[in-house]
């Protein structure tokens, strides 16, 4: 159990709420799980994306109210936060829209319509052979992918 401190994450949790924690798997933490992190002092952010890099997993963490994404490794992960209490009430902790997390989802669209489409023209078009038009697709998604990137670590 964790007592909650701060506003990043509000309105839930929220200052003076107590967060019960559920020891995880890396592998089974998903985008917009609120996890508990951190080596020396814990802190509880919603994931916003997951990254493998030199067979390390991180997570893309950001406070509900909070700019700007950071990278966390699997090895700072405590647990996923489960329940909220608050004033004696137990509650699950809530999934809030925001303006990154459709820019996130966006960006996953995109990267999924793009290998799917890469996949059939190499496939039925080109006879799996490598082409120009692949190559300028693959640009033009990469290029809207890390504007929309941008935009969400600045918000």
């Amino acid at each position: 159990m964790l007592d909650f401190k701060g506003k990043s994450m509000g309105p839930t949790p929220k200052e003076g709420d107590r967060v019960i924690i559920k020891p995880v798997k890396s592998e089974d933490v998903k985008t917009g799980d609120i996890i508990v992190f951190g080596k020396r002092e814990l802190a509880c952010h919603r994931v916003m994306g997951r990254v493998r890099k030199d067979g390390v997993l991180y997570f893309w963490e950001k406070g509900d109210n909070t700019g700007g994404l950071n990278l966390v490794p699997e090895d700072y992960v405590v647990g996923k936060a489960v329940f909220v209490v608050r004033e004696g009430n137990i509650q699950r902790p809530g999934f809030y829209i925001t303006k990154a997390r459709i820019f996130l989802y966006i960006l996953d669209v995109l990267t999924y319509l793009h290998i799917k489409t890469s996949k059939i023209i190499k496939k039925y078009v080109f006879l799996q052979r490598d082409s120009v038009i692949l190559r300028i697709l693959g640009r033009i998604t990469w290029k809207i992918h890390t504007i929309f990137f941008n935009i969400i670590k600045k918000n």
